[in-house]
């Protein structure tokens, strides 16, 4: 149970997006305290894509876990929001 519990924080960074940074940040930071650096990270990749705030994301990543995010970082495709 709690294995899925965690999954989550991945889940909800992915849908909220480097736009939400402050959101994330304090995700990664719950995560970093709970279970470390692993699961913070992944929390910051998988909200890791393109947009005005995708700077910010990545130096948080790196304060907070030592982990820098780069363009090319990971083979997943990347996602954007189409709204009609």
């Amino acid at each position: 149970m709690a294995g899925q519990h965690f999954s989550r924080y991945v889940e909800v960074a992915s849908r909220l997006g480097s736009d939400h940074w402050s959101e994330l940040e304090a995700l990664a930071t719950s995560a970093m305290e709970l279970k470390g650096p692993d699961l913070a990270s992944e929390v910051f990749r998988a909200a890791d894509r393109p947009g005005y705030h995708q700077k910010v994301l990545r130096e948080r990543c790196a304060s907070l876990t030592g982990l820098i995010l780069a363009n090319g970082d990971d083979d997943r495709p990347r996602l954007r929001v189409v709204r009609e």
